[in-house]
């Protein structure tokens, strides 16, 4: 598998954007609670909804990010192969 470069970067990028699907989500459930309007409620649900499966989604990536990060080889560092780039394979 080839490592992703500067993915302690896009690792920080991802983090961000789940949290700030979560705070999306704290808003749509605050909509919901006032109740005003069934189709307002309903549109909110939906996109509550929506937003949830993207967090999900999200969070795989910051899984895969990360186990991108962490080396398996067991050699000393100083036998260890790396790429051009300087990353461990």
């Amino acid at each position: 598998m080839t490592k992703i470069p500067k993915s302690t970067k896009a690792l920080q990028i991802a983090n961000f954007l789940k949290k700030s699907t979560e705070w999306k989500i704290q808003a749509y459930e605050k909509s919901i609670l006032r109740g005003s309007d069934d189709s307002f409620s309903s549109l909110c649900r939906t996109m509550k909804e929506t937003e949830e499966v993207e967090v999900r989604m999200i969070q795989v990536l910051i899984d895969y990010l990360k186990s991108e990060q962490k080396s398996t080889c067991k050699h000393p560092k100083s036998m260890q192969d790396t790429d051009p780039n300087g990353v461990v394979y």
